[in-house]
């Protein structure tokens, strides 16, 4: 390993009071990291740590994000597709100093093209000094890549999942290559995948006595292609950067109920078979620029950026009663084309004796059309009543001017942003509604580094949503019959965001970060009555949450050789007054816990890891219905070798246990305010998916 760190400055300073209580347990390999990065009484504030390849050689990684995986105490945050804009959905990568131009796949899928032996190095800095595509981000990844050279990989794969007789394959090939003057690199992938799911359902009626019982089988296919690729070249002054993706993802789920009808009143059981089917597809690209030209110490950038979505589906459903016999059925026809377009410029500012500036405006546009057809079909799947048909058309034009500060400080970099938006959105269609919205989103963080292995952060933020336009239309899931309708008034939510966290480094590999966090949110998304009898998303008042984070990278070699054990950990709560039944509850979508532990010993003969996920639990509330979602804990394991420099066996099992999800579904006889008259108590199970993979470079 290789770990070089960067002085800034010497200051004298005690030995810092807060050190978290996993040191304690590293003293020998900790005491010599610490011993390597500071003398007796002077504290080294600790600003980048290069990781240069020797450093990853025991994980025998095949892509640049496996190497950004296994960074010490660096959690990857992917692009952020909920808040608004392409400079706030930035995440924490850098590749070659910029982030690539590219919102759909972002940096998980640029990280992709890079083959592990094409990275040279990776920065990690930590209380980032500069503003930029990272602004806003405490630690930072800068990948920066071999120039001029020539690689390529290969991954071929196969999986078979428990009750499918069907082998599920899967191929990937991505390299990288000079053409010319350019640098570029490039990523096609395959899938085909079953996912069955087995399930067992039993009704309650208002006096909670059991009226029906069923049972599930749903098997489904995903099938994808993708390809995506980048080019980025330096001449002079200038520097380049082009990214562009095309791709096709198919989902086929087929829910089949037999259903059986208790007796009741002296009525004789009854038995039933429906049968849902749903084919969903989208079509996907993506293109993007990148220009930027160097004026002594101003940069001068230009971003465009253009991407487009169309999405169909088509669904039935039949119910017999009895099983054999036609009762009744729907027919669904769902259309979707989405299109945004955005420019970029910024003016970026290095000054020797202040403050690093960025000053910049950001325009887009985005439109939506959305068509939704749901048909009565009789026993010959032919259309015999129109039971809905709703239009929409959503298009906003939006404009931001931003700026931000960073000043270095010594020990403290100090940042401070402002940014204003002004947007004007109108729907026509079946409704018609024109809105023009105005935001503040400033933002403040200092970040403290108190030695050169512990930092401190805090930070304050105000945010906007990023909208999804298909809320703003009607839809329709045969599945859960349920109908949602769409809202033209339909706004943004703002969250503000104050966070407290310290991020500790206390051996080779070894890293510790605990955050704790208050949010305050207004213009809550929840689903709300638009009248009593049409329900939609809608913007429903304020609310609150808070929580605390926690990730460790804890070395195991004093015990274990080639051991490790990672820990990641999220616990929330939140608190909103629900406007339909006048009730405090917890927000919809927030998922808590979220633990994730994984172990991993890395040896020179074989690579081998167990992962377990606690429980998770969700809920969704809708206007006349309550679902309470949890997935019991799963474990994952893999076994991995090399042969030789180029070729790489893996062996992956998913759900080791088996996935197992328990579910609570309530209706209301008219909303949630009044009382429940039925309820659905669901055990659903997905055996294990094996899966063997080998890779190679050439």
């Amino acid at each position: 390993m290789q770990i070089v760190l960067k002085k800034n400055n010497l200051f004298k300073v005690g030995y810092c009071l807060l050190l978290p209580v996993v040191s304690l347990l590293l003293s020998g390999k900790s005491n010599k990291v610490m011993a390597a990065v500071q003398t007796q009484n002077e504290l080294v504030q600790l600003a980048e740590e290069t990781y240069l390849p020797d450093f990853f050689t025991s994980y025998a990684p095949q892509t640049a994000l496996d190497m950004v995986m296994r960074l010490p105490g660096f959690e990857l945050k992917l692009d952020d597709d909920a808040v608004r804009g392409f400079g706030a959905t930035a995440g924490n990568v850098l590749i070659d100093g910029i982030r690539p131009p590219s919102k759909s796949g972002g940096i998980k899928n640029a990280l992709l093209r890079i083959p592990a032996s094409q990275v040279a190095k990776i920065i990690v800095v930590r209380g980032a000094t500069s503003t930029g595509d990272a602004a806003g981000q405490s630690v930072i990844a800068n990948i920066y890549r071999v120039n001029n050279q020539s690689v390529k990989r290969w991954q071929l794969g196969v999986g078979k999942t428990s009750g499918e007789q069907a082998i599920n394959p899967q191929m990937e090939f991505n390299g990288s290559k000079p053409i010319a003057n350019w640098q570029s690199a490039f990523k096609l992938n395959a899938i085909k995948e079953q996912l069955p799911r087995d399930a067992t359902t039993e009704t309650f009626d208002q006096s909670m006595s059991l009226v029906e019982k069923q049972a599930e089988k749903r098997p489904s296919e995903l099938n994808e292609v993708f390809i995506s690729g980048d080019a980025s070249r330096t001449i002079d002054k200038n520097s380049w950067q082009l990214t562009a993706q095309l791709g096709w993802s198919q989902f086929i789920p087929e829910t089949k109920r037999w259903i059986d009808r208790l007796p009741a009143n002296n009525q004789p059981s009854e038995s039933q078979y429906t049968n849902n089917y749903r084919d969903s597809q989208y079509y996907t690209g993506e293109v993007g620029v990148d220009w930027s030209h160097q004026y002594a110490d101003w940069t001068f950038r230009l971003l465009g950026l253009a991407n487009w979505q169309n999405w169909f589906v088509d669904a039935f459903s039949a119910t017999e009663i009895p099983a054999g016999v036609f009762d009744s059925g729907n027919q669904l026809r769902f259309d979707e084309h989405k299109r945004e377009s955005v420019v970029r410029t910024v003016w970026q500012h290095a000054d020797k004796q202040g403050p690093t500036s960025e000053y910049g405006i950001e325009v887009a546009y985005n439109r939506m059309t959305s068509q939704l057809k749901l048909d009565a079909i009789n026993e010959t799947f032919t259309p015999i009543n129109r039971l809905r048909n709703t239009d929409a058309f959503v298009e906003e034009f939006r404009g931001e001017g931003f700026v931000n500060y960073t000043w270095s400080l010594d020990a403290m970099v100090i940042k401070a942003g402002l940014a204003t938006e002004f947007s004007s959105i109108s729907v026509s269609g079946d409704a018609r509604h024109q809105q023009n919205l105005h935001f503040w989103k400033p933002s403040f963080a200092i970040n403290y580094n108190a030695t050169p292995t512990l930092q401190y952060r805090f930070n304050l933020e105000h945010s906007v949503g990023q909208l999804d336009f298909s809320d703003f239309a009607a839809s329709a899931d045969l599945v859960e019959e349920r109908q949602i309708s769409g809202n033209e008034k339909l706004q943004p939510d703002q969250k503000t965001r104050l966070s407290v966290s310290l991020d500790y480094r206390f051996a080779e590999k070894g890293a510790f970060s605990f955050e704790i966090y208050h949010n305050w949110h207004k213009d809550v998304l929840e689903q709300i009555l638009l009248t009593p009898e049409i329900q939609a998303l809608g913007n429903a008042g304020s609310g609150q949450s808070w929580g605390a984070k926690m990730t460790s990278n804890l070395p195991l070699e004093r015990w274990i050789p080639g051991g490790a054990l990672e820990l990641n950990a999220d616990w929330m709560d939140s608190s909103f007054d629900d406007p339909i039944t006048g009730q405090t509850r917890v927000l919809t979508d927030f998922i808590s816990p979220d633990i994730v532990i994984d172990f991993r010993q890395d040896l020179s003969v074989l690579r081998w890891g167990i992962g377990y996920t606690a429980y998770k639990v969700y809920r969704d509330y809708y206007a006349d219905e309550f679902d309470y979602l949890k997935n019991k804990p799963m474990w994952f394991a893999f076994a991995e070798k090399s042969f030789g420099q180029n070729l790489t066996l893996r062996l992956e099992i998913e759900n080791v246990n088996d996935f197992r999800q328990y579910r609570e579904r309530k209706r209301y006889s008219g909303n949630r305010a009044d009382s429940a008259y039925w309820l659905e108590k669901t055990q659903r199970e997905r055996g294990e998916t094996i899966k063997l993979l080998i890779s190679g470079e050439f």
